[in-house]
């Protein structure tokens, strides 16, 4: 994973804060923090696959399930 502009680390650690009384699991908000940053980020592609790569993940499954309570069915 690719480190971001000091700035923006504050911000996405203060979002990360704001996050967290939605989250009932800390490794779940990481998830969806580092989902966060790849959306941010310089990967060339945006989707589940090169998001999960970029976070380091060996599949996207893990970013699917901490943004799905975002999401409504």
């Amino acid at each position: 994973m690719q480190e971001l502009d000091f700035p923006i680390s504050a911000l996405l650690d203060d979002l990360a804060a704001r996050l967290d009384p939605l989250f009932p699991r800390s490794e779940t908000r990481d998830r969806a923090v580092r989902y966060i940053k790849g959306l941010l980020s310089q990967c060339e592609r945006k989707n589940g696959w090169h998001l999960a790569e970029w976070a380091g993940d060996a599949t996207p499954d893990g970013g699917k399930r901490a943004i799905k309570p975002i999401y409504p069915p």
